[in-house]
Order: C-alpha cells, then sequence, then structure tokens
C-alpha cells in the first residue's frame, strides 16, 4: 500500500526532488552549480555559487510540489 507523506521546505536544497547540476565556470576558477528540480526537470535557479545566493533563492511558484500556497 501506498502511503503520501507531506514535508515543510523553506529552501529547494531540502527537497527529495531536488539535484544539483554540473558546475562550470568560464573562467575555470569560479565554481557553482545549476539547481534542477527533478519533479519536472526544470531550472530553479543557475551558476549558483555562494551560501549568500542559495539563502536568497525561493521555492519558485511553478514548484508541483507545493500544495499550500
Amino acid at each position: 500500500m501506498k502511503k503520501k507523506i507531506t514535508i515543510e521546505l523553506d529552501s529547494c536544497l531540502k527537497c527529495p526532488f531536488f539535484k544539483g547540476g554540473s558546475s562550470y565556470s568560464l573562467d575555470g576558477f569560479d565554481r557553482g552549480y545549476d539547481w534542477i528540480c527533478t519533479s519536472n526537470n526544470k531550472t530553479i535557479a543557475g551558476f549558483v555559487e555562494s551560501k549568500q545566493e542559495e539563502e536568497r533563492i525561493e521555492i519558485p511558484e511553478w514548484c508541483p510540489e507545493v500544495k499550500d500556497k
């Protein structure tokens, strides 16, 4: 029997559908990752480099897992 659970999140980083994409940089020194939602294969944010950036990224309105808007 399948059961559905609900969790409260304040960041996509904690979501089970979050995936950090490849790191890339034009100069080879910077390091950042794309944030990907595996629930619908959309990019949440591109080239996230720092904790400060991570804290500013909100859960997108298009998130298919958000039930309480």
